[in-house]
């Protein structure tokens, strides 16, 4: 639970350099510092970074009461321990940074759906206009006036002049999309 500082003290030394160390008596170690507040004792430490490539993700630090409590084989299989803690921790990262990934990718196909049905209906709706009126001109030119024909001849057209900018604004998203436009 007591955080170092990278670089200070026996563990911080060990986090800045990835070396372990074995120490007999952590009083007398030349990286030991004095916690304001805490008694001295005689102790000893087994301190190992816990190294992923070529970064420290933390280190696993062991004190026991007493001198020379720890041996070279304690460290050893502390050593052990901590490749596989650190193992543990890099595959939980990653599988985070993954999750993240994942969770990005639903919201963008999320809103490329909405940007479909979106333009699905923009598109629509002068299309039905367009059809509307196409249909009542050719089923029904004998029996519309000329002032009639010709107000529909105008819808016809605004709905395909409103097509057109929405084509056209379509086409300027995909070249952007693209990069082929600022």
């Amino acid at each position: 639970s007591l955080r170092m500082p990278l670089g200070e003290g026996i563990t911080g030394w060990s986090a800045l350099t990835g070396e372990p160390l074995l120490v007999d008596d952590a009083g007398l170690h030349p990286l030991a510092l004095e916690v304001p507040g805490t008694p001295t004792l005689d102790e000893s430490m087994l301190v190992v970074p816990m190294r992923r490539d070529q970064t420290v993700l933390g280190v696993l630090t062991l004190s026991k009461i007493g001198l020379k409590q720890y041996s070279a084989e304690h460290l050893r299989v502390l050593r052990i321990f901590a490749d596989q803690a650190a193992t543990a921790i890099a595959n939980a990262q990653l599988y985070e940074s993954e999750r993240q990934r994942v969770n990005k990718l639903r919201e963008l196909d999320q809103l490329r759906k909405d940007f479909v049905s979106t333009v699905t209906h923009e598109l629509r709706t002068p299309l039905t206009g367009i059809l509307g009126f196409t249909e009542t001109l050719l089923n029904f030119w004998d029996r519309l006036s000329p002032e009639r024909q010709k107000d529909m001849v105008y819808k016809i057209q605004s709905s395909t002049a409103r097509l057109n900018r929405l084509v056209h604004d379509l086409l300027v998203v995909s070249r952007v999309e693209a990069g082929s436009l600022s």
